[in-house]
């Protein structure tokens, strides 16, 4: 008996769906009537500001400062570059001048090289060796790759 009152619930349940979405259907399907646009008048066009409002408004956009959070000027005046209060980085060091003297050996190969900062004379060196703060990333028997204070040289040797 219980199953059969479940049953019966459920169709009561289904039929009731299906008029409800049938109602909603013919509703939704039904011809509307659009409202009539709403149109405002036109404000009227407002004379030319004379040269007293317009120093007025002017200053009062300045007074405020709409690009700040708080609305008032800065406390530390803006400086240009040209101000010689405002102190310049200082110089960078001089770059080496530096030169191949020769290649040395055979694989794996070896330069001599002069210039290196720190070293008088000429310096023996490998690839991957650190000398005067410039590392040596390739050594050929073309030549050698040296880095460092933001520039590479590529060191040849002389072509007769």
């Amino acid at each position: 008996m219980r199953s059969r009152t479940i049953e019966l619930a459920l169709w009561s349940l289904t039929l009731l769906a299906l008029g409800v979405t049938g109602a909603l259907w013919r509703r939704a399907l039904s011809p509307h009537v659009a409202a009539a646009a709403t149109v405002w008048p036109v404000p009227p066009v407002s004379p030319i500001p004379s040269v007293d409002s317009l120093t007025i408004l002017t200053s009062r956009i300045v007074d405020r400062d709409a690009f700040r959070l708080d609305r008032k000027p800065a406390a530390v005046a803006y400086r240009t570059s040209g101000d010689s209060a405002v102190s310049a980085a200082p110089p960078s060091p001089p770059k080496p001048v530096l030169s191949l003297v020769g290649i040395v050996g055979g694989p794996p190969w070896a330069a001599l090289v002069n210039g290196i900062p720190a070293h008088d004379g000429s310096v023996l060196v490998h690839a991957r060796d650190t000398a005067g703060g410039l590392r040596v990333t390739r050594v050929s028997a073309d030549g050698v790759t040296i880095s460092g204070l933001d520039t590479v040289w590529h060191l040849t040797t002389k072509q007769n």
